[in-house]
């Protein structure tokens, strides 16, 4: 499952990524909604507007690190991110990615 949080939530994404899911309930610690999936056993989150149900294909280690490989297998997307076509309007999300030196949040098309 690969989820797409909005900035508003890099509080709860800082918390879950704190605590390991066997020790922790992180939808009851942080207040989060879960959503049945269609395709995967992980939840889809409500509060984000993008999930991605993935199938696992493999995992590569890569240092200290694991790459992991999945395959997607449906998107869902809060309807009020969606054009008049029904495609992803990215001007309307305001998504958290992690890179080097910190958090950020995505921005206009370059």
């Amino acid at each position: 499952m690969i989820n797409l949080p909005p900035a508003e939530l890099l509080p709860e994404v800082l918390a879950c990524g704190q605590v390991s899911g066997r020790d922790v309930d992180k939808f009851e610690s942080v207040g989060l909604t879960e959503l049945p999936a269609t395709h995967v056993k992980p939840p889809l989150i409500a509060e984000c507007p993008v999930n991605i149900e993935c199938k696992l294909v493999s995992v590569q280690p890569i240092g200290d690190h694991d790459l992991f490989l999945g395959e997607v297998q449906i998107v869902h997307v809060s309807p009020e991110f969606l054009d008049d076509d029904g495609t992803i309007d990215p001007a309307r999300l305001s998504t958290v990615v992690m890179m080097p030196g910190g958090f950020f949040e995505l921005g206009e098309q370059l």
